[in-house]
């Protein structure tokens, strides 16, 4: 039993009962309050039933709150790719992967190309940003306490966070840093509109109980909901009412935000209007936001049983072999363009970019 005038849930993760530190159901007079059944969701996160007995009375009350979600979780359903295709009549890419800076940095990761395809953006330590071009002959670490490099509508400027808590535009040629946006912020999936219009983030928003009596302090158990915010007039819009809002990403237009909503996909465009239109995205049933953002030309890169293919995006059939040779291919990234492709793949432990041209 717990006395006083709080009730600590108890999360049961693996099996073991730990405690929440971070979900406090706080009751509004001093009676005595029991926790009796709480589980776990696997896909979103922690998510609580909170049964409670009043110790004077005996009388088992329901306070429940809602699925509550890890800001780090990250749902990603598959692709449902048509595999019926005969082997022997797919096209075969005539160019084979090359690494791009052989041993320079010690750690390469989430490379990122730019729209001219002249320059690789990419993770080249934890919290530092390093660019190369294509070519592999000029590489140089731009930034230390940066994250998410996002390249912009212009061909040699990058966005990234500094610090932890604000964005900057970096002119690759001239070195140039400008804010990009005026506060600090702590939003979490913070993203570029690629019209250089809008920016996108997801706010955390301390969710409100249903039961009158208790009031809900909670990190974890916040709701999540999506914003757009004009990067002109700094005027911000929220999207979403629902919470639990995952991955927001633009597409190549720059004109629509797809994203997860309680496992379900959604879109958000016509930002401009003073309530921006936002619902359910049912054509993308059988093809996830990234693969369906990732469209060129009505094709899109895929992996499977570690080959690398395009894929045509109607039939959802595997249309050319990128590389047959199998690998660990991972941070797969095809240009605006379509004639290159960009990984990561490891060698002697570490990962290394590598560039693929698309030649068949």
């Amino acid at each position: 039993m717990i006395s006083k005038n709080k009730a600590i849930a108890v999360a049961i993760e693996n099996g073991i009962k730990e405690p929440l530190d971070s979900f406090v159901a706080i009751l509004k007079d001093d009676m005595v309050w029991e926790i009796q059944s709480l589980y776990c969701d696997d896909y979103y996160g922690t998510k609580s039933e909170v049964f409670t007995i009043n110790a004077t009375t005996g009388d088992k009350l329901n306070l429940t709150i809602s699925q509550s979600l890890k800001w780090h979780s990250n749902p990603r359903p598959s692709t449902k790719i048509n595999y019926e295709y005969v082997d022997s009549l797919l096209k075969v890419n005539k160019k084979s992967p090359v690494e791009l800076l052989p041993d320079y940095f010690k750690y390469e990761s989430n490379p990122i190309i730019s729209p001219n395809n002249k320059w690789i953006a990419f993770n080249c330590g934890y919290g530092a940003i390093a660019i190369a071009s294509t070519d592999g002959k000029e590489y140089r670490k731009i930034c230390d306490s940066c994250l998410y490099p996002q390249w912009t509508e212009k061909e040699n400027t990058l966005i990234y966070e500094k610090n932890f808590r604000k964005f900057y535009k970096f002119n690759i040629e001239t070195d140039e840093l400008s804010p990009l946006t005026e506060n600090e912020t702590s939003y979490l999936y913070f993203s570029y509109c690629p019209k250089g219009k809008w920016i996108s983030y997801v706010k955390s928003i301390p969710r409100k109980s249903d039961n009158p009596n208790i009031i809900v302090e909670s990190f974890k158990g916040d709701d999540y909901e999506l914003y757009v915010e004009s990067i002109s007039s700094g005027i911000e819009k929220r999207i979403t009412y629902e919470g639990n809002v995952h991955n927001p990403i633009w597409n190549r237009k720059g004109d629509t935000i797809f994203f997860y909503l309680n496992r379900k996909p959604y879109y958000a465009t016509n930002f401009d209007l003073d309530k921006p239109t936002y619902g359910l995205a049912n054509h993308l049933e059988k093809i996830n936001i990234w693969d369906y953002t990732s469209i060129v030309g009505n094709k899109f890169a895929y992996k499977y049983d570690c080959q690398l293919f395009l894929v045509n995006a109607l039939t959802l059939k595997p249309e050319i072999y990128i590389t047959k040779k199998r690998d660990r291919y991972e941070n797969i990234e095809l240009s605006a363009d379509g004639k290159l492709i960009v990984c990561t793949l490891k060698k002697q432990g570490k990962d290394r970019i590598y560039i693929i041209e698309i030649e068949y």
